[in-house]
């Protein structure tokens, strides 16, 4: 893995949801068995049998196995080695997702670096890169080729010629048309109206016009809520992140919302103080004037380019009062901001990432005063605040489970291409 390592400990995986989910409509019987069994496959928090799937699914063993051959023929569903029976009798054959078969390829744009990671149905991120850098105010066409090319680096770095690439996402900081392509704005990245798709180019062997697009905090709330239902937390929350910009993402029964491709999901453009510093955006007074990571260390007389492990160090290791009145004002403004988002909706639990996350020792004392004092509900129920399970860069994972996960949740018409379903009833 080259670069910093951005990835998560605990892995996430596809969210099985996708398959019990489907329509009836759109669902004949032999569709329907076919996503069940790979359903209880996928939603196991352990490898499971072809014996417990039919008593778990109310289908017969010989339904379960003829299903079972052909998602493992189709290197959906991978057989581990057998395990002694429990009682009198053959080991039992457990199954689980396939290994380095189906793969995806994420990529990520944000202000201060740029990656990809290649994703299996597993949620092994077989090979990841990030490259550091200032992308504020950045040439589009520029950094976007520049992606081209750290994409196709991870995957060759993924070194196994034998998987088959089924799709690519691209993570953007901004307002952006998943259907055209236009990402219509980044403040920050100072990109207007640009088609990303065009600029990014093919990547082999994926055609720049199938990759998918979305907004990065979005898709970084969408990995943190996998991990968050694999260990059985709280599903609705509202995930806050960022860097020189602060974005959010509601996210309600494990499922992000987050509407209108990235318009609602623009936190760091809440006002503050309406005749505050003037805001990228062209507003003034905008929470990222008082807590993105350039704005902190300007006001603390520290360099723009600063960074968050930096200004913290100094803060530690020396009582500079303009540090300390920096991270003071940046704990307030965000202890406002985030009143006014629980005042207007039922989520209580608030995860904070990223830059945030290694802010938050630093400002909770002026977040919890302000949410006492701003949240209506807090003398009964005060806002919860929450490291990620995710780490920094989640986004480029969650786009790649995105791409995986819109394959299992069709994989009736994915067999049927490949004419491997003909005997599932």
């Amino acid at each position: 893995m080259k670069g910093h390592s951005p990835l998560p400990t605990q892995r996430p995986r596809i969210n099985a949801r996708a398959l019990l989910g489907k329509p009836a409509r759109q669902a004949t019987l032999r569709e329907s068995n076919l996503n069940m069994v790979a359903a209880h496959v996928f939603a196991a928090d352990e490898p499971v049998s072809r014996s417990a799937i039919a008593d778990a699914s109310g289908l017969t063993r010989a339904t379960v196995t003829r299903i079972v051959e052909i998602l493992i023929k189709a290197r959906i569903l991978e057989e581990l080695p057998p395990q002694p029976a429990g009682g009198v009798g053959r080991p039992v054959v457990p199954l689980a997702p396939a290994r380095g078969s189906l793969v995806a390829l994420g990529l990520e744009v944000n202000t201060a670096s740029i990656g990809a990671c290649v994703v299996d149905l597993t949620g092994d991120v077989l090979a990841s890169e990030v490259l550091p850098g200032n992308f504020i105010d950045s040439d589009p066409s520029l950094t976007l080729a520049q992606l081209n090319q750290l994409g196709a680096s991870v995957l060759r770095d993924a070194g196994d010629t034998s998987f088959e690439v089924v799709g690519g996402h691209l993570s953007l900081p901004g307002i952006i048309s998943e259907t055209t392509g236009i990402l219509h704005l980044a403040p920050l990245l100072g990109w207007r109206g640009i088609d990303a798709r065009q600029l990014l180019g093919n990547i082999n062997p994926i055609d720049s016009r199938a990759m998918q697009l979305g907004n990065v905090t979005a898709l970084a709330s969408a990995a943190e809520a996998t991990l968050r239902h694999r260990d059985g937390t709280n599903q609705n929350f509202l995930y806050v992140a960022g860097d020189n910009s602060v974005g959010s993402s509601l996210v309600i029964n494990g499922e992000p919302f987050s509407g209108m491709s990235g318009w609602n999901g623009n936190f760091g453009h809440t006002t503050i103080e309406a005749d505050g510093l003037p805001c990228c955006c062209g507003a003034t007074g905008c929470l990222d004037t008082y807590i993105g990571r350039g704005n902190m260390a300007v006001y603390a007389g520290l360099p723009p380019d600063t960074s968050m492990a930096s200004f913290l160090d100094q803060a530690a290791a020396h009582h500079n009062p303009r540090i300390s009145a920096a991270l003071a004002r940046a704990g307030n403004a965000l202890g406002i901001a985030l009143a006014d988002y629980v005042n207007s909706t039922p989520v209580k639990t608030i995860v904070l990432a990223d830059n945030l996350a290694q802010l938050l020792p630093w400002i909770q004392p002026q977040l919890d005063e302000q949410l006492r004092k701003r949240v209506l509900a807090s003398p009964w129920l005060m806002p919860v605040l929450e490291p990620p399970r995710t780490s920094r860069h989640a986004a480029m994972v969650g786009g790649a489970l995105t791409v995986l996960q819109g394959v299992i949740a069709n994989l009736h018409e994915r067999l049927e291409s490949k004419r491997w379903v003909s005997t599932v009833s």
